[in-house]
Order: structure tokens, then sequence, then C-alpha cells
């Protein structure tokens, strides 16, 4: 499946649940909307849109939240997604990743990326709550039972712009780490203006030298560390993008970063019709974002997924 500019969409990002057992004040103003279980897709309807995806050349699944360890029933979709072919990852917080390490890589899970914004335990309580230590322990297993691993941390100024601390602790679990540039939603408007520091600022601050562009991440290295930057302001990487987003409720969204959204909740029983939508979904991508035009999206981060 192309989108009409001539780029491959196989790719989709299955957001199980708006539940998330941190707070972290970029991805959120407040507590989340209490949905009914009414409002929330079975794991069977992600399955169902997964396959339909599928049927028109998906071949790879992320699992995100909220905090996707907290859906029931994660690991059967997991399982449910690898046995009709695909290469499936996750995007978690880390904080229930020891306890559920091992069942989902029995249930086939390809990769782990693991949101870490710091190692610091009193910065990490102040970003959103919880105990570091727990996501530590949960990347050092995580590590050892030989999953493919990324940190991700939200590059803040005055709070995580020093990235050494994070990439000694990524090199030591043998994971990639990507810092990922602040981007702007309506309600988190404000903390943009406060926080925002671009990757090529904090780069040229550590001396770090610029090596690859692989994707959407630009890697640099200095003293000994590889640490790469996800840069959806000050370098757009929309002209490869190659997803779709389905959130917990069932909007499919071709942009992380627009109000245009599809339902497929009237086609969870037809799986032609789920192909249909997800072609007119794929057919409604923008060539890229405006968030430099001031385009925003209305939704807050924690609302649609990572």
């Amino acid at each position: 499946m192309t989108d009409p500019f001539g780029r491959t969409i196989d790719y989709m990002r299955l957001s199980v649940t708006d539940k998330c057992n941190l707070n972290c004040f970029y991805c959120k103003t407040g507590p989340v909307k209490h949905l009914s279980h009414e409002e929330i897709l079975r794991i069977e309807d992600f399955t169902k849109v997964a396959e339909a995806f599928i049927g028109l050349g998906g071949k790879k699944f992320r699992i995100t939240g909220g905090e996707p360890l907290i859906r029931k029933g994660v690991c059967a979709l997991i399982e449910n997604l690898v046995s009709l072919g695909a290469t499936v990852g996750m995007t978690t917080n880390g904080v229930l990743l020891k306890r559920f390490a091992s069942e989902l890589k029995c249930a086939g899970l390809n990769g782990l990326n693991v949101s870490l914004d710091t190692t610091d335990g009193q910065v990490y309580r102040s970003i959103g709550g919880g105990d570091v230590s727990e996501v530590i322990d949960g990347i050092i297993l995580a590590s050892d039972l030989g999953f493919s691993l990324k940190i991700n941390a939200v590059l803040m100024k005055g709070i995580n712009d020093d990235v050494f601390p994070l990439a000694e602790f990524a090199k030591q679990a043998g994971a990639e780490l990507r810092f990922i540039e602040l981007m702007p939603f309506s309600p988190t408007e404000k903390l943009i203006s406060d926080k925002f520091v671009s990757a090529a600022e904090v780069a040229e601050r550590h001396g770090l030298s610029r090596t690859e562009r692989a994707g959407n991440v630009t890697f640099y290295e200095g003293r000994g560390y590889r640490v790469g930057f996800i840069t959806p302001l000050s370098e757009k990487f929309c002209a490869s993008c190659n997803r779709l987003r389905l959130t917990c409720t069932g909007k499919l969204l071709p942009c992380l970063h627009s109000d245009v959204s599809f339902d497929v909740r009237p086609y969870l029983s037809d799986y032609e019709g789920l192909k249909q939508i997800l072609i007119r979904a794929a057919g409604a991508k923008q060539p890229c974002h405006q968030l430099e035009k001031g385009v925003r999206q209305n939704e807050e981060m924690g609302s649609i997924g990572g």
C-alpha cells in the first residue's frame, strides 16, 4: 500500500490503552479521561485491523499505550500478530518490564523501546513519578534475555540535556540511545517554549560529531559514545514516514500531528471494509507535518500513543 506521495505504508502503531502508571508532564496535563470498557478496542479488534493491514502489505507493528503492559491480553495480541507473519516491537516505560520480560520473549516480541529520560532517581520522579530502579532492572533483564533494545529519552533543556549519563547506561546495557526532541501538542504548548532544545544545539555543546542519518534517527559520536537524535522539529523526516497509528478507541491517524482520523469500528466485522478504510487513511497522509506553521494535534500524546 502506498500513499499519494509514493511512500510505502507498511508499519502500524497500535495504542492498546490510554492508561499509564506514570504521569510525565510532557505527555499529559492531568488525569486521562476515564474510558468505558465499551469505548476500548478488544484484543480481537486490534488483531482484525492488523490482519487487514497485512493483507495490504503491512509488515511491522509497534505496541504502545499509555503503558501497554497495563493492558490485559497484550501478550496474546503479540502472539496473534507474530502468527500472522508480522514483526512486532513494543514501546514501554519499563516500570513493569521486569515482571513481563520473559513472557514477552515467549510471545515472540522482536524488540523493545524503553522510555527512560534519566537515570537519576530524583529527576525521574520529578518528571513523571515512579522508581527509576525498577526501569533499570527491567532493561538489564531484557538485555540478558536477548531483546533488541532501544532507550528513548525526551530531550529537555536543563533536565537531561547532558547526554552522557544516559549514554553510559545505554552502552552498559547494550542498548541504542535516542533522544527525541520535544514535540508540540496543543495541550502542552507552554512546555515546548520552556524546555525545547534542538539536537544540533546539544550535539555542538558536547562536541559530538554527526556520523550518519538512518531513517528518522541522526547519529552522533563523541567521548566513546554513539548517541541518536530524533528530530521532528529541527530536521523533519516526514519524507520517509511509512506508518499509520491506531488509537485504543479505534481512531486511525495518518499523521501524529494532525486531527484527521478515520474510525475503524464500523468495519470490524468486515475484512474488505477494513482494508478500504486503511487505504483511505493512507490516502489522507500529507507530505509532511506543519508544526512550524502552528498546526497542532489537539489531543495529548498520552491519549494517542507513543
